[in-house]
């Protein structure tokens, strides 16, 4: 559950998403909890009766979920249940292979644990964003058999490498109200947070992107190691873009002689519905260029060295 909750939050500071770490009591805060777009719950296995309402209120009222692994389906003893917490949600219930399913599965066991050549594959057809995932192997970690109940769709399957053929659904998306919710088998974000696989950071975020109602406000195109977050204050945004390419074993008393600049750097900051771009200003100094296209304003950056911020403002 610890290195899912820190992948997930990993795979989206790292993709360049908009993202915050949050308490599990923000689930019996429903105000506040509506105040987020998306809501991604990570193998988080426990939920109580009361935060169960809470997130089902947040998705009929537009709200995104997005759920991996066991999420929802232990008890508050840490008892696992015959159903998931989230099922009308999540339109998924757990599965007990047969005979022939359990063996095949066995046989994909690595020795060390964990499956071995097994992966996820797009359906074709299933839409933007996850479309771009068509034909495409993403390799899994430890994943739940489940099945799709009505209401739900296998947008990508657990497939055996050799031939590609489907095994379990992998991921199942559903619609509850205004809101979309997607729900990830294998725990990706362990994955991620084990082995840096760009390809699991990627999946993660194009199933939030499928669920969210709104598009990110902005977008980043730079290596992963240019952590950005942007901060609102009346008319002005700012988006911080923090270098982290240096030593990223976090401990004490480490020097650090030489930063690497990140070079070429594109950035696209949505301008609001009936506002126009004001002013825009790099608050720590430098060159860079702009310009307003359709409904976003578009700017590059040919260097940034440990930090930058550019304030938009708008009227």
């Amino acid at each position: 559950m610890r290195s899912a909750s820190l992948g997930a939050f990993a795979a989206c500071l790292y993709s360049h998403l908009q993202v915050s770490s949050v308490l599990p009591d923000l689930l019996d805060q429903p105000d506040k909890l509506g105040q987020y777009k998306v809501l991604y719950l990570a193998d988080i296995p426990s939920l109580s009766a009361g935060q169960v309402e809470n997130i089902r209120r947040f998705v009929e009222q537009g709200g995104g979920l997005v759920a991996s692994y066991a999420s929802s389906l232990y008890d508050e003893q840490g008892r696992r249940q015959e159903r998931f917490a989230l099922e009308d949600l999540l339109h998924i219930q757990p599965l007990q292979p047969d005979s022939a399913l359990g063996e095949t599965l066995d046989n994909y066991q690595a020795l060390v644990g964990g499956p071995n050549d097994l992966y996820l594959k797009t359906r074709p057809e299933t839409g933007a964003p996850l479309d771009k995932w068509a034909g495409q192997l993403v390799p899994l970690w430890y994943y739940e058999p489940v099945e799709v109940l009505e209401g739900g769709r296998t947008a990508a399957d657990i497939v055996m490498g050799e031939n590609s053929r489907p095994l379990l659904p992998g991921l199942v998306l559903s619609r509850c109200g205004k809101g979309k919710t997607a729900f990830l088998a294998s725990s990706l974000e362990s994955l991620y947070i084990g082995n840096n696989l760009l390809e699991a950071a990627e999946f993660i975020k194009s199933a939030i992107e499928y669920v969210s109602p709104e598009e990110q406000p902005y977008s980043v195109e730079a290596p992963e190691c240019l952590i950005a977050n942007m901060t609102v204050r009346g008319d002005t945004r700012v988006l911080h873009l923090t270098n982290w390419t240096g030593n990223k074993l976090e401990r004490n008393w480490t020097n650090e002689y030489y930063l690497a600049p990140v070079e070429n750097v594109r950035l696209r900051i949505s301008i609001p519905a009936g506002r126009t771009v004001r002013e825009v200003k790099a608050l720590a100094g430098g060159t860079f260029e702009r310009q307003v296209k359709g409904n976003s304003l578009e700017i590059f950056l040919p260097r940034v060295e440990a930090y930058q911020a550019l304030a938009v403002t708008f009227e």
